[in-house]
């Protein structure tokens, strides 16, 4: 950990000798956070062109498992839902959404139980081939 009076030490080297910061002065720092940051949005808008919309996957699902569309779009309590369950790992796997994104789709309160969702049927698909199947299906519909 940096002592006060080593801080102080380094502060005046730099300053004295007009070095610029090893990290480079502030108007290098923004340039920088801004490539980065439109970097990171074209990178994931990029990711997503190819992508269905959430709302593409809600409709090959419920087309799927001949299901109302209501059926996937708010939570069941301490209930399975096959069908919303796969919806919503399309929507990570295929989509590429964030659970967030997810989360808000589908009328969950939080993203945490999107991820318990998914969990739950992955594990499900582990010994269930239909599960494994049903998804391989969907996923291949929903490439353009």
């Amino acid at each position: 950990m940096w002592g006060a009076k080593t801080k102080k030490n380094l502060d005046e080297y730099y300053k004295n000798n007009q070095w610029i910061d090893v990290f480079g002065n502030h108007e290098f720092e923004d340039m920088i956070k801004k490539i980065t940051e439109n970097k990171s949005k074209e990178t994931i808008n990029k990711q997503r062109t190819n992508s269905p919309t959430i709302d593409e996957i809600k409709r090959a699902v419920v087309k799927y498992y001949q299901v109302e569309l209501a059926a996937i779009e708010k939570p069941i309590h301490m209930k399975e839902n096959i069908p919303r369950s796969m919806a919503m790992w399309l929507a990570r796997k295929v989509g590429k959404y964030s659970l967030r994104d997810v989360a808000s789709a589908f009328s969950n309160s939080s993203y945490s139980s999107v991820s318990v969702a998914i969990w739950r049927l992955k594990k499900k698909a582990q010994n269930n081939i239909e599960i494994i199947e049903s998804f391989c299906h969907l996923e291949k519909t929903l490439h353009k």
